[in-house]
């Protein structure tokens, strides 16, 4: 059994639809799971070759899929990470609601999410402290308006350093400013006229202030 694990069963909630629902201790961090063989001795059965029939033919649908979803964006994951819309489609073929799923390589965990929202129980092993605890993020369902107002709460609490380290000058009015994002580019200059130009330069778009001036 790999060091890292994580199990859980679904839920559904009234809006969200399918949803994940980790039960308690099913989220073993680094260590061994105890929760493990309990969990799959509820949601599995060993294979008999006399009586099970399972019998899929092979995949071969075009899959239609994005990376631009809020779920794909919540955390980003340096090991090829896959759209958990387009795994969603593998499990609809190769398993039934109430099967099990097994990921040994979880990951950020798309796979066990995608399992969770098709009504599959879920097992996600890793290796990586940081991919269990990314995919235990990814499988508990939150209270949007809880968020929201604790994450308003961080802002109010964070602002004072926010504001001491982001803090410029707008290069259009000279008012006071917060830094967005910074671009880092090569700067070329021309030799005939001298005028210096950016490879690479912040994107202008229209907008409004707090004000409603453009």
């Amino acid at each position: 059994m790999a060091k890292k694990t994580t199990a859980s069963g679904s839920q559904v909630l009234p809006g969200f639809g399918v949803v994940a629902k980790a039960s308690e201790g099913s989220y073993a961090g680094d260590k061994p799971n105890p929760e493990l063989r309990g969990f799959v001795e509820e949601h599995s059965s060993p294979y008999d070759p006399e009586s099970d029939d399972y019998c899929v033919a092979a995949f071969n649908e075009q899959i239609t899929t994005t990376k631009a979803t809020a779920i794909y964006n919540l955390h980003s994951y340096h090991q090829g990470k896959k759209p958990h819309d387009a795994i969603r489609q593998y499990i609809r073929h190769f398993t039934s609601p109430g099967d099990l799923v097994l990921d040994p390589f979880s990951g950020s965990g798309g796979t066990a999410l995608a399992a969770l929202m098709e009504r599959r129980a879920a097992i996600a092993i890793d290796r990586s402290p940081a991919a269990t605890f990314i995919t235990k993020g990814y499988c508990t369902p939150i209270a949007s308006d809880e968020f929201l107002r604790v994450c308003e709460q961080l802002k109010r609490k964070v602002r004072g350093e926010i504001e001491w380290l982001y803090a410029t000058r707008c290069d259009r009015c000279g008012g006071k400013a917060i830094t967005g994002y910074t671009v880092f580019s090569q700067v070329f200059q021309c030799p005939r006229c001298l005028k210096k130009v950016p490879l690479f330069d912040c994107v202008e778009t229209d907008g409004k202030t707090a004000t409603g001036k453009p």
